[in-house]
């Protein structure tokens, strides 16, 4: 499996080796037929291309309002969040302030 693989993404295939397949695909189908095979192979790639581009929009179709939706509350919740940090840390302070205090006048 591994070696078609290789041999599919030609990634040690050299000049001498890719010369001496392309000779056996023209020896096997002749001249006439190897247009119309590179023909076919195109409009199978071209097919599958339009299909996954089809099927992209499709997908980004659906799932736009939802991530619309979710982006909405995500803003929402950054924004209540920011409010609520806020006024914890002036809390905390004024507790932190308001327990040194104590602790300066008992001590």
């Amino acid at each position: 499996m591994s070696l078609l693989f290789t041999l599919l993404l030609f990634e040690s295939v050299s000049g001498g080796e890719l010369i001496l397949v392309l000779l056996a695909v023209f020896l096997l189908f002749g001249p006439n037929k190897i247009p119309e095979i590179a023909r076919s192979l195109a409009k199978g790639i071209r097919d599958i291309k339009k299909a996954t581009g089809d099927i992209q929009d499709e997908v980004n179709k659906t799932i736009a309002p939802i991530k619309n939706e979710l982006m909405g509350t995500v803003d929402k919740l950054k924004d209540d969040n920011k409010i609520d940090i806020t006024n914890t840390k002036k809390e905390e302070k004024v507790n932190v302030n308001s327990d040194e205090n104590k602790n300066n006048l008992s001590g």
